[in-house]
């Protein structure tokens, strides 16, 4: 329960009444200029994560794991701010040069210019390390909101998920990027989608899942169905994308109309289809 009483669910019902249209049409101008691969429908989640985040603490501890550029920092910091909070978005990334553990300066000084031009710089911290290196920082139970979209591979998501799950404060937002990569599906399905999961109500948005973090919460037939939803639609993904990206990659002139044609089919029919396995992040 909020502060006021209210149910996480009850306060993101709020929050998407009051500020969907207003994000849609400021995230571009966030985020123009900005390197990277986040989508504006995940980030418009992010944003009222982040809002969400805010309402039920006046002081949120947020953690990103994999900055890049700032597109993701961004829009989680300027949820904060919507949300009145005070709290920071600790935004965590090596930013490694290739090749060696040494800082790659001029990346580090990109990132931070894009905040400070987001207006967003004081409400984050800039964590230059490794998500496991950086986690001896952190207090279990003191992390309110957790992004993880580092290390890709299997080896690595499971790490990250090993390691920051103590560190949530239920109840608490949990969001994974990337989950048509096999790597970060296979470690969900281990240990984020097991029964009697911490991890509860699964939804989805571009290629991001998320999910609420409250292990107090008596395990329900409701959280079991959910379970299985969510094993379903990865399971779709797993059949669907290794095929989809193999032809989209595809140089050969014949088979153009062949991608054409699964680019719609992925953008009108699959997605509903997904949608009707886990329901869609709001």
């Amino acid at each position: 329960m909020s502060a006021t009483g209210q149910t996480l669910y009850e306060v993101t019902v709020v929050a998407k009444s009051e500020d969907l249209n207003r994000v849609e049409d400021q995230l571009p101008g966030w985020l123009e200029g900005v390197d990277g691969w986040l989508g504006s429908e995940i980030a418009g989640v992010l944003f009222r994560a982040a809002r969400v985040t805010a309402k039920r603490r006046s002081d949120p501890c947020v953690v990103e794991i994999g900055s890049w550029m700032g597109r993701s920092t961004i829009v989680i910091a300027k949820g904060l701010l919507e949300g009145g909070a005070t709290g920071t978005v600790h935004a965590i990334d090596p930013h490694e040069i290739p090749g060696t553990r040494e800082v790659a300066e001029e990346r580090l000084g990109q990132l931070r210019a894009n905040l400070d031009n987001a207006c967003v710089g004081g409400v984050v911290t800039v964590v230059p390390l490794r998500s496991h290196d950086a986690r001896a920082s952190f207090d279990d139970g003191s992390v309110d909101m957790l992004f993880v979209d580092g290390d890709h591979s299997y080896e690595g998501v499971r790490l990250d998920i090993d390691d920051w799950t103590t560190s949530l404060r239920a109840p608490a937002i949990a969001g994974f990027h990337d989950f048509q990569l096999s790597g970060v599906r296979r470690a969900l399905r281990e240990v984020v989608l097991r029964r009697r999961s911490e991890f509860r109500r699964a939804r989805w948005s571009g290629v991001g899942l998320f999910f609420d973090y409250d292990p107090s919460r008596r395990w329900g037939i409701a959280d079991e169905i959910r379970r299985y939803r969510a094993l379903l639609f990865l399971s779709v993904i797993a059949l669907w994308r290794p095929g989809y990206d193999r032809l989209q990659r595809s140089e050969r002139p014949g088979l153009r109309w062949i991608q054409a044609a699964t680019k719609w089919f992925q953008r009108k029919i699959l997605v509903r289809i997904l949608a009707l396995c886990l329901p869609k992040a709001k």
